[in-house]
């Protein structure tokens, strides 16, 4: 594997928030055997093999709900398998999840994000990009451990022994970094001529 790759494969998950679809591309190591028409099992960080669907609704969703309103849902999760960096990716797999936000009050700013970054065991960066989030704070600029136990949840999630989650580098999560906010100007100009 080479780096800045997201070989061996990727799990993308398709939300919506503030009545707007966003998507998110995690890598993970998908197994070169896995087939089409079927969940990926894949290696975690702990050693062990599972199917990342037990790691998204055990350990993922719960941090991920914190940071939407129970309007904002979290739809479905798609496996692709990228064998090689040069290959295309090759569909495995789409599980539906329609898991509900948990946050209440507070607003939603149009095309704001957050980026929490996480260290590889490797030594690359992983970016966890939220867009669209209740509550959100431009000002918000942190270093690990967070200030927000939310943002601690997700920096958790990502580097627990059940996570799939890798680097871009091909190597598992082990610590949040920095926590940063910013309105994503692309984003927001999109939204505003389709208004």
């Amino acid at each position: 594997m080479t780096s800045n790759s997201i070989a061996p494969g990727f799990m993308r998950f398709r939300y919506v928030a503030n009545a707007h679809t966003h998507y998110k591309t995690y890598p993970i190591n998908i197994p070169a055997d896995a087939e089409p028409g079927e969940a990926p099992v894949c290696a975690t960080k702990g050693g062990g093999t599972a199917n990342p669907v037990f790691w998204i609704a055990d350990t993922y969703a719960p941090a991920w709900q914190a940071w939407y309103k129970d309007t904002d849902t979290l739809v479905e999760v798609e496996f692709w398998k990228k064998t090689l960096p040069a290959d295309d990716p090759l569909y495995l797999w789409t599980e539906p999840l329609s898991i509900d936000g948990t946050g209440s009050g507070g607003t939603q700013q149009i095309a704001s994000q957050v980026v929490i970054s996480m260290r590889t065991i490797l030594g690359g960066i992983l970016f966890d990009y939220m867009m669209e989030t209740h509550n959100f704070n431009l000002a918000a600029k942190d270093l690990y451990p967070f200030t927000q136990a939310k943002a601690n949840n997700i920096a958790l999630a990502l580097s627990d022994d059940t996570s799939p989650v890798i680097g871009r580098d091909g190597g598992p999560l082990i610590i949040g970094v920095a926590l940063s906010t910013k309105i994503n100007d692309a984003l927001r100009n999109k939204y505003l001529q389709n208004a």
